[in-house]
């Protein structure tokens, strides 16, 4: 009742003079009614014994003299002289500032509503063991038969004379109970047409309060009326014209939306207003707040709570504003049906409620709702509440949305996962049993290199899932060079031509032939092209073109991979440089793929200063990837810096040397010892910790091929154990691990380890590692012995 008037009333010159008045008396006895009510809430709290006092010390002159204060005005209207003499006191007295407002207040209110002509004088002064604040008028006075009920609640005294006959008769009764809480007392003394004094004493110190109430740190709502209310009410006793009443607030403004961007969930459609459900069995108070809000939302009315259970169960709205005390389902009960129906179960809910208190709060909250507003409630608060409420909705959608989505490419990208190990594996199984029972070379062979395929592809995820998680983590470190674009391109068509020629593509190539120098990891522009190159091949029907150019555009390079495929969605351009993005194609498509090889395309490109962007015109029309790299200067182009040459095959290894494999995993120590033997190396094989230990001090080797993860003691201990010992220097030691992190191979040095491999070792990384052996001499090596420690000529591996 009081938002509208006080917005009607603000609007000043514009209401017709006889609306103003009007406006002016139902807002003044709404003012009233709010004060009631208040007494009415405050003697029930301290009849339950739930009126929480604060007790502070206060400068009591300095705060009953501005409260006196604020009837100065009344009283000058009303031709009544006020005077307020607060002496300075010895010392702080402890009071409810709140209580003490209300005992003042309420004393010069019953003293300006009797005193018809003369004056008030309001007084504050020291006196033994305490403050005395007396207010005493000159007003009609009271019998003296009456004064021993003038503290009772809802007595009145008939026939007095005074400004209103309005009065419910709990003022002072009101005033009565709150000096008790505070150790006081209150007198009155009067006589007929001589005035009334009222006497309040109030002990010095704190020793009569309450300990707990001195320093409480959560207190119930606070029911006390600023001054202009009281001064309103009194104003409005003396039928002054409206302009002479106290400043109303200001027209309330509708609060700033949210920012646009997609982090609102509401901004998808700047058009679409969001919906609001207000509920309340009140019509006025419906209207009222429906035309309040419509500005900014969409509202739709319910006259209690089974309409409106109905209504969200149909749409469910933005938020819901609903009413506690309903007839047929109340606000409580609407707040369980929403919250047990999983449609409405995330919506909003603001209960509206004249239960005042810190208990009927807590209920409101504590029974699910998101926030609890006391009436009557302002204009801008609760379009404040509102629209906070639908901000922090908007952001637990959005929250949850990009966790759904998140759990829904886990499940695909692990779904994926098992699909494309599980396509190697069962052709490994497959070839494994050919081998096995053929007797034909020729099958054999083809079985043997179809393992190899195979095992090239499991490799490849594994390492593409590490690549992942490298960049992720900020570990991976680019090892750049001076390099001729032209030789890397060369070396990725090579690597894909065979993946190419299998399904029937067509690939068609342009390179430049001027010389393009790049500052990259040759390494990593290499795999960049590569995985272009076969996701072209894969997203390809079989039979298709393939094109890939390259040439000069500014200062940069300008790489182009163009396929006749399946081509992109234009909501899907962007999606698939995300990692684990899996778009969803036709059956035709041959295999999804893990959805990691485009966004490590893009993080490597970023790391090396370039971009990728994608072109597609559709569905089914192919799609085209554009790569973006810098080029070197002039100078180092024509040859001022030079460029390493990329090996084509690692050195070839030669040499005899004892070598001692140790893995828990005996099928790979056999494997492993047996492919070393072939080479013409001795070879022994230990299958934990302390085996390793013992063999290589028996067997003495040139190198150790040593796994990290055994069971006992483990590969760094073993490390450590060996290089303790005497002959323990001269053995290369080679870390062989699946763990490949920086802080691993850290470890691996700390432990004596001159190489940490990753499984799976290749055999072109075995044959690197014992050429790295063969030219570090002789020397380098201490051999034992027996004859056959001296290195010489042996079998260069299988090509």
């Amino acid at each position: 009742m009081l938002g509208p008037l006080e917005e009607a009333l603000a609007t000043g010159q514009a209401l017709p003079a006889a609306t103003g008045d009007l406006l002016g008396v139902a807002h003044r006895n709404a003012l009233r009614l709010l004060r009631l009510v208040n007494s009415l809430l405050d003697f029930s709290r301290i009849e339950a014994g739930r009126a929480r006092a604060l007790y502070q010390p206060t400068d009591l002159s300095a705060y009953t003299a501005e409260l006196a204060s604020s009837f100065r005005s009344a009283c000058e209207k009303a031709g009544l002289e006020l005077r307020v003499e607060c002496q300075r006191l010895p010392q702080p007295v402890y009071i409810d500032s709140e209580m003490w407002e209300k005992i003042v207040l309420n004393l010069l209110s019953n003293a300006f509503k009797f005193t018809l002509e003369g004056g008030i004088h309001v007084t504050l002064e020291a006196a033994t063991g305490g403050a005395v604040l007396r207010v005493r008028d000159t007003g009609v006075g009271v019998a003296e038969d009456e004064l021993p009920r003038l503290f009772e609640r809802f007595h009145r005294v008939e026939g007095m004379r005074g400004r209103t006959h309005e009065g419910s008769g709990i003022g002072l009764a009101l005033v009565q109970e709150l000096v008790k809480l505070h150790g006081g007392v209150i007198e009155a003394q009067s006589a007929l047409a001589r005035g009334t004094c009222f006497t309040v004493t109030i002990p010095f110190g704190k020793a009569h309060l309450p300990s707990e109430h001195l320093d409480e740190p959560q207190r119930l709502a606070a029911t006390a009326s600023s001054p202009e209310a009281y001064v309103q009410e009194a104003l409005g006793w003396l039928h002054t014209d409206e302009r002479d009443l106290p400043p109303l607030l200001a027209k309330p403004q509708t609060p700033a939306g949210p920012a646009a961007g997609p982090s609102t969930v509401a901004s998808a459609a700047a058009t679409e207003k969001r919906r609001i459900l207000l509920v309340d069995d009140n019509a006025d108070m419906r209207q009222y707040v429906a035309r309040l809000l419509s500005d900014d939302y969409q509202v739709e009315t319910a006259e209690h709570g089974q309409v409106a259970l109905r209504l969200a169960q149909r749409a469910p709205p933005d938020l819901v504003l609903s009413d506690v005390m309903m007839p047929h389902l109340d606000g409580f009960g609407l707040l369980n049906a929403l919250r047990e129906d999983p449609r409405t179960r995330a919506v909003p809910v603001i209960l509206l409620s004249a239960r005042a208190g810190e208990q009927s709060r807590c209920e409101g909250l504590e029974a699910g709702a998101d926030d609890y507003l006391v009436k009557p409630f302002g204009a801008k608060e609760l379009l404040a509440r509102v629209e906070a409420h639908l901000k922090l909705s908007a952001m637990r959608q959005e929250t949850e949305a990009r966790l759904r989505e998140v759990g829904r490419r886990k499940d695909e990208f692990l779904a994926t996962l098992g699909h494309e190990l599980r396509n190697p594996l069962a052709a490994l199984s497959s070839a494994l049993e050919v081998v096995r029972l053929s007797r034909e070379p020729g099958v054999i062979a083809k079985s043997l290199n179809a393992m190899g395929r195979q095992m090239t592809a499991l490799k490849q995820m594994v390492e593409d899932l590490l690549e992942v998680s490298r960049i992720t983590h900020g570990k991976l470190r680019l090892r750049k060079q001076p390099v001729e674009l032209r030789e890397l391109c060369d070396v990725a068509l090579n690597e894909v031509r065979g993946q190419l020629e299998a399904v029937g593509h067509e690939l068609n190539a342009s390179l430049p032939d001027e010389t393009l120098m790049v500052e990259a990891d040759p390494v990593r522009v290499t795999q960049i092209l590569v995985n272009l190159l076969t996701n072209a091949a894969k997203y390809t029907p079989p039979g298709g073109r393939i094109g890939f150019t390259v040439r000069r555009e500014g200062d940069a390079a300008r790489i182009t991979v163009r396929d006749n495929g399946v081509g992109l969605p234009s909501d899907q351009r962007e999606a698939i440089f995300d990692a684990f993005c899996q778009l969803h194609h036709s059956e035709d498509v041959q295999s999804k793929g893990l959805g990691i090889g485009l966004s490590l395309v893009k993080s490597l490109l970023e790391l090396h200063q370039g971009r990728i962007e994608v072109f597609s015109e559709g569905s089914g029309k192919g799609s085209e990837f554009v790569v973006w790299l810098p080029l070197l200067s002039q100078a180092v182009a024509a040859g001022e810096f030079r460029a390493e040459p990329i090996e084509s095959a690692p050195p070839e290894p030669s040499g005899h040397y004892r070598v001692l494999v140790v893995d828990d995993n005996r099928d790979a120590a056999l494997a492993l010892a047996e492919l070393l033997r072939m080479w013409g190396h001795e070879t022994r094989k230990g299958f934990s910790g302390d085996e390793a230990i013992s063999e290589a001090e028996r067997f003495r080797p040139h190198l150790i091929l040593l796994d990290i993860g055994m069971p006992g003691r483990n590969g760094y201990e073993v490390a450590k154990t060996i290089r303790a010992e005497g002959w323990g220097q001269a053995p290369m030691l080679v870390a062989l691990t699946g763990w490949g992190q920086e802080s691993d191979r850290q470890r691996s040095r700390e432990a004596g380890f001159d190489h940490h491999l990753t499984k799976p070792v290749s055999v072109e990384e075995l044959a690197e590692l014992l050429s790295t052996l063969r030219d570090a001499g002789p020397g380098s090596v201490r051999p034992s012995s027996s004859p056959s420690s001296s290195p010489s000529s042996s079998p260069s591996p299988p090509p």
